[in-house]
């Protein structure tokens, strides 16, 4: 039973359920059930806690002999297989058209890895195949038309953008055109704490649109991803060198991703959430654009915790008068 192996992993480590839980960033209690079997973990909460004790303490990858899939991958990826079969496109061309590697085009028909609604969203661009249709089978493998007033609703927060073995489809919101863009998607707010929803301004269901090709600058609402679990947080960037003695730095500017991180790369700048709330330097954040094309930052891949995901832009509740509160 995977609670005696779980209590078996923890007192092996000598940790508490209530570290794990923070860990795992989900309520003791649901740890407890586990353990007593009185609730078994989601696929992909599963996957994570195997990775856990896999990565961070060299457990032998028996130790919870579970045999999984990450959740709703599977069927996913034999359908991207059928419809490249299908199609008699080569497996290669199809990886260059969507900018990833070969081998990790062959793990997600394969099934090995978690497949992101981002990931989706692009497939259906580039192909015109339905991303409703590879998530649940249901409806046309191919669509004549993409809408374009409806920006998707890929995640939520915290449980990220990846596949769920429970999604039947990819949810969109309707929305004015001077708000449609491919960089832009929704992200449900869920389950934010009392303080995080008072100091951001935000409430449980509400839908944040989120620009992933923005750069942001001081005291901007930005989304980050944990690169281990791949769940999300929402933070707010403070640059502190204009709020302290150092001297002041020139406002970085949204329009210009490649330089958002490049004037902060050797500094302690922070991104918290709240005042008292941990601290997160911005050299522990993984920014595509300043990685890629920056050496000094590129030698600080493995040392990022976090991925940038992009800035919030609007609220749902509130787009429609174009006022953010951010």
């Amino acid at each position: 039973m995977f609670g005696k192996k779980l209590r078996a992993a923890l007192k092996k480590i000598g940790m508490k359920q209530i570290a794990f839980a923070g860990i795992l960033k989900i309520h003791p209690n649901t740890i407890n059930n586990y353990i007593k079997g009185r609730q078994n973990p989601e696929v992909d909460k599963k996957a994570m806690i195997i990775r856990y004790f896999e990565e961070n303490h060299a457990f032998d990858s028996g130790f919870f002999d579970e045999k999984f899939t990450p959740a709703g991958t599977a069927d996913v990826g034999k359908r991207i297989g059928i419809f490249i079969d299908f199609s008699k496109k080569n497996i290669s061309e199809v990886a260059v058209d969507l900018n990833i590697a070969e081998e990790e085009l062959n793990k997600i028909i394969a099934g090995e890895v978690f497949i992101d609604k981002r990931f989706l969203i692009l497939f259906e661009k580039k192909f015109n195949v339905n991303k409703n249709w590879l998530i649940s089978g249901n409806g046309p493998r191919i669509i004549d038309k993409i809408d374009q007033g409806v920006i998707s609703i890929i995640g939520e927060v915290p449980s990220g953008t990846y596949v769920r073995d429970t999604d039947l489809k990819i949810e969109t919101i309707e929305v004015l055109p001077r708000f449609v863009s491919e960089n832009l998607f929704g992200l449900k707010c869920g389950a934010l704490s009392r303080r995080e929803s008072e100091y951001l301004g935000m409430k449980p269901k509400d839908v944040i649109f989120i620009d992933a090709n923005a750069g942001f600058k001081d005291e901007d609402v930005i989304v980050l991803e944990d690169r281990k679990d791949r769940s999300l947080i929402i933070k707010k960037f403070y640059n502190t060198a204009r709020k302290s003695h150092r001297p002041k730095k020139k406002p970085l500017e949204n329009s210009d991703s490649d330089n958002v991180l490049s004037e902060l790369s050797e500094s302690e700048d922070e991104l918290q959430l709240f005042p008292e709330s941990p601290l997160i330097t911005i050299n522990q954040v993984y920014v595509e654009p300043c990685h890629r094309k920056n050496k000094a930052w590129a030698r600080k891949i493995d040392e990022s915790i976090y991925k940038y995901i992009g800035k919030v832009i609007y609220l749902s509740r509130d787009y429609n008068e174009n006022e953010s509160g951010f």
